[in-house]
């Protein structure tokens, strides 16, 4: 059986061949970090993985420091990055404190839904004013129909990377894990934002850009 984790070392491109332009969605997000980071500021990024896209925010803004948050096990030896500050906890238990810029991408969908709130609430708490935070994630949709239609788009865009043992053995380890709302779900949930904006889409994942 074809086994999937969060923590594989290579999931930065797993996730690319998962998830069509998720290149152009990351390269989106570190050149919005260029609008928002200030010095003497802090950034955020929940769900980090191996910490990459901080990195890169990190070479082309001025902050004062740059934190991720991961649970994963197999990010362990990471922790102690020279580049980053690296926490291996959950993100239901970080605070953020005077941030500027906050992203979290394909992360709240996997945490449970009594706990959603609470993270979002957080980060909005820890924003500066003109702060924003940049969230993606995977949507339900509200037509039955389109879902439908969504999500075999998106298993055809699976094949070109995967077999068909595979997308269904991480179907069947996801679906005790992968919860999505609806957009109209996440809208409630970011309501304390100036404004929410979708900027990108692909089948049933949307990137919003949230203004504090």
């Amino acid at each position: 059986m074809y086994s999937f984790s969060f923590g594989l070392k290579n999931f930065d491109e797993h996730i690319n061949k998962s998830i069509r332009n998720y290149d152009s969605l990351r390269n989106d997000v570190i050149e919005m970090s260029r609008y928002f980071v200030e010095p003497e500021t802090n950034v955020y990024d929940l769900g980090c993985s191996t910490g990459s896209m901080l990195k890169e925010i990190k070479k082309v803004t001025n902050a004062e420091q740059y934190i991720g948050y991961d649970c994963a096990e197999e990010f362990k030896d990471i922790v102690n990055d020279t580049e980053v500050v690296m926490h291996n906890d959950r993100i239901q238990e970080m605070m953020v404190d005077n941030a500027s810029f906050v992203t979290s991408l394909f992360t709240l969908q996997f945490i449970p839904r009594t706990d959603r709130q609470h993270v979002v609430s957080e980060v909005y708490r820890g924003l500066e004013e003109g702060g924003a935070f940049v969230i993606a994630e995977k949507i339900y949709f509200d037509q039955p129909r389109v879902q439908d239609i969504m999500t075999f788009m998106y298993y055809g865009h699976k094949r070109e990377h995967f077999t068909d043992e595979e997308i269904l053995d991480k179907e069947y380890q996801l679906r005790d894990m992968l919860r999505p709302n609806t957009m109209n779900e996440l809208e409630v949930m970011l309501s304390d934002f100036q404004s929410v904006t979708p900027f990108w889409q692909q089948h049933g994942f949307v990137g919003l850009l949230c203004l504090k």
